[in-house]
């Protein structure tokens, strides 16, 4: 995901980060969004990555 934005952009602001309180529900906010990387499931910090419609920066969300 970074090395592909930064071979198309060569650079710049790449993604929004917002911590969640409650990760599930946050995921529930953004399920129309596609995930393009998550992980955590195994006990430690989820996050994911949803892709908004073009033009827009990625967002990450990460369990608090």
């Amino acid at each position: 995901m970074f090395t592909e934005f930064l071979a198309e952009t060569g650079g710049g602001f790449h993604q929004l980060a917002y911590w969640a309180e409650d990760f599930d529900s946050a995921m529930a906010g953004v399920a129309d969004l596609p995930v393009i990387w998550s992980g955590g499931e195994d006990g430690g910090v989820r996050f994911a990555y949803v892709e908004p419609p073009t033009g827009a920066a990625i967002v990450e969300i990460m369990e608090l």
